[in-house]
């Protein structure tokens, strides 16, 4: 089996880019979708220890 090489770059884009609004909705939304996933595991595991669960929770744990 071969080992996959991955590369990562950093690159700046100063607040006067006219790219960094488009960067900065980005990194936003990518940090929302990050806290809301963390969330949502965190509240199914809740849920799975204390063995109480709603209905919108049975469905989320369906899925």
């Amino acid at each position: 089996m071969m080992k996959k090489e991955y590369a990562a770059y950093q690159i700046e884009i100063k607040r006067g880019d006219k790219l960094y609004p488009y960067f900065l909705e980005i990194c936003q939304n990518a940090k929302n979708l990050y806290n809301t996933t963390n969330s949502i595991f965190a509240k199914c595991i809740q849920l799975l220890n204390n063995k109480k669960f709603s209905t919108h929770y049975k469905y989320i744990l369906k899925s």
